[in-house]
C-alpha cells in the first residue's frame, strides 16, 4: 500500500484497461484507448493514456483480470468513472514521477479517475490476481 494521507487505501498495480470515453460532448462518436493502471482503490484508478482527456468526462473501463483479453466475461469487470484531473507526465511531482519510474513514459498523460461507485468487486477478483503489487 503507498504511504498516504488518503481515506481509502490505494495500491500500486501494473495492468491494462480499456477505456472509452467521448472527449466532445457536441459529437456522438466514441473515443477507444488502453490505459495503464499504476494505482488503484476502492473508489478511483490512476492511469497513463497517451492523449489528454478533459477534466469531467465520464468512463467506461473494462478492466482484464490477469491479462485475460478474451471475451470471457469471468475474466472481465465493467465499471464507470469520472476524470478527475489528467496532464503530462512532466507536470507530476519528482517524487511521483520517481514512484512510478515514469522515465519510461514522458511524453505520455496521467489521467486521475474517480470511480462512480466504490468498487468492491474488482478489488475482490484483483485480490485473488498478481496484478496489484
Amino acid at each position: 500500500m503507498l504511504d498516504e494521507r488518503r481515506t481509502i487505501p490505494r495500491y500500486q498495480a501494473d495492468f491494462n484497461v480499456n477505456v472509452e470515453y467521448n472527449p466532445d460532448p457536441n459529437l456522438a462518436s466514441l473515443s477507444h484507448c488502453d490505459a495503464k493502471v499504476v494505482n488503484i482503490s476502492l473508489g478511483g484508478v490512476y492511469l497513463i493514456v497517451e492523449e489528454k482527456i478533459r477534466q469531467g468526462v465520464p468512463l467506461n473501463m473494462i478492466f482484464s483480470i490477469n491479462g485475460s483479453s478474451n471475451t470471457n466475461l469471468n475474466n472481465q469487470y465493467r465499471t464507470t468513472g469520472l476524470v478527475l484531473r489528467c496532464g503530462s507526465i512532466k507536470e507530476e511531482t519528482p517524487e511521483t514521477r520517481h514512484r512510478y519510474h515514469f522515465e519510461e513514459v514522458k511524453n505520455k498523460f496521467y489521467c486521475a479517475v474517480q470511480f462512480n461507485e466504490v468498487q468492491f468487486e474488482l478489488s475482490e477478483k484483483l485480490s485473488k490476481c498478481n496484478q496489484v503489487l
